[in-house]
């Protein structure tokens, strides 16, 4: 073990936070690809440190758009558009924002995402959010595409998909940030409301079905939206 670790050292050199990130042939020490949104909030997340690789910023990923009510808490919504608000929480999936979008329109923009996800052969990695991540991760957990609304997304918290032998992907997460009062973390909804983080069970998907939501389920049909995940 400690002949790997010394050959692993000679190879790389300092590798770590602040290191050099690249081998003495002056390669990445791994393929990496780091996908944002066009956010500064993203983007700034996404260059937290100094790594070697290249961001793609993609609009893509941006949140939901909420059109005419961007920037308005689901609350303050409730009170001043309450026959709207009624539709949204009858069909959270298909109610559109006045202007904006609803999240069958953001799953039909995220479909080139998940098809050049699918095609990486190295790491990937999304710095996006919640509706976005939603999405994403209803994707790969085969959760059925009209219920991604209510799946609740940690705060300050990577989550991983590792592709499992004979297809699948095992689900794992890793905290970031422990919240101020010592709980393992906070997570959010689909209105951005806090809840207490729950253990979510892993779950899979093969490269097989993959590409056939992606090719069908994305498609933002009445039909593909109850036959697929998204």
């Amino acid at each position: 073990e400690s002949e790997l670790l010394e050959e692993e050292e000679a190879r790389y050199g300092d590798f770590g936070f602040g290191g050099t990130y690249l081998d003495r042939n002056g390669n990445y020490p791994f393929p990496c690809h780091i996908m944002s949104s066009t956010m500064p909030r993203a983007v700034e997340t996404s260059q937290w440190d100094r790594l070697p690789y290249p961001v793609e910023e993609l609009s893509n990923l941006n949140p939901l758009d909420k059109g005419d009510f961007t920037g308005h808490e689901l609350e303050d919504i409730a009170l001043s558009h309450p026959e709207w608000y009624a539709q949204l929480e009858a069909d959270p999936f298909r109610t559109r924002f006045p202007g904006g979008e609803c999240y069958g329109d953001l799953i039909n923009r995220l479909e080139p995402i998940i098809i050049d996800m699918e095609q990486q052969v190295g790491l990937v990695v999304v710095v996006s959010h919640v509706s976005v991540i939603q999405a994403l991760i209803a994707y790969f957990r085969s959760t059925p595409v009209q219920k991604c609304t209510s799946i609740e997304v940690p705060l300050h918290t990577v989550v991983k998909f590792v592709p499992s032998r004979g297809g699948g992907w095992v689900e794992s997460r890793h905290t970031l940030l422990v919240d101020e009062e010592g709980g393992d973390g906070v997570v959010l909804d689909a209105s951005g409301r806090h809840d207490e983080l729950s253990d979510t069970a892993s779950t899979g998907r093969s490269s097989s079905e993959g590409e056939e939501a992606a090719q069908n389920g994305l498609n933002g049909t009445p039909d593909a939206v109850e036959r697929s995940p998204v």
